[in-house]
């Protein structure tokens, strides 16, 4: 074999080996890049998740969670509701605490409230809050508290509250004795003109 074979072939094979080498590093950079994507792809679907999930408590406080309340001085306060408590940055009084309640439904809360209020401060000891506390008594068919609460303050009602009061409360229970002596004494009427069921022995 004369000295140029030998040369030739040696270049093949020094191309060869170079060839085989560029190859094999293309693959190796090729997986890595690949790799980089799906971390890339995985934190950016993590970030789209996360970022949805917030939207959607953002929303549902929004749409469902959120209460204004209007104060006697007509200025407006909002609450912030979750999981039947009442989440807010500021200290509430017991007067909004109580409304807050009565707009959620939680009529029994409500009624607790607004009656220690009204126990406890003169200054709520007028038609206004008789009245809603009456109609939290007959929301709750608590018909026992609603004729104690006549029995005190049947005084600051009119005839025609009284009556309209008694009258709905005898349709929830007609046969409570308690209502029936406040619609006789301080009403002065029949009770069974007004829906009453006299028991008999």
């Amino acid at each position: 074999m004369s000295a140029n074979s030998s040369l030739i072939i040696l270049i093949l094979f020094v191309f060869l080996v170079v060839l085989i080498a560029l190859r094999w590093s293309d693959k190796k950079e090729t997986k890595k890049n690949d790799v980089a994507k799906q971390k890339i792809f995985s934190r950016n679907t993590l970030k789209n998740n996360t970022l949805k999930n917030e939207t959607a408590s953002s929303s549902n406080v929004s749409n469902e969670d959120v209460i204004n309340i209007q104060n006697q001085d007509g200025s407006g306060q909002s609450f912030k509701v979750k999981n039947r408590g009442v989440v807010s940055s500021e200290a509430i009084n017991e007067l909004q605490e109580y409304k807050v309640f009565r707009e959620l439904g939680y009529y029994n809360q409500a009624a607790e409230v607004l009656s220690e209020l009204i126990d406890s401060n003169k200054k709520y000891r007028e038609v206004e809050y008789i009245v809603d506390l009456a109609n939290l008594y007959l929301e709750t068919q608590e018909i026992d508290k609603l004729a104690e609460l006549l029995e005190d303050y049947a005084s600051l009602l009119d005839e025609n509250q009284l009556r309209e009061i008694i009258t709905r409360g005898f349709s929830i229970e007609p046969s409570n004795y308690r209502l029936q002596l406040v619609c006789s004494k301080i009403l002065q009427q029949d009770p069974t003109q007004l829906g009453a069921e006299i028991e008999k022995d």
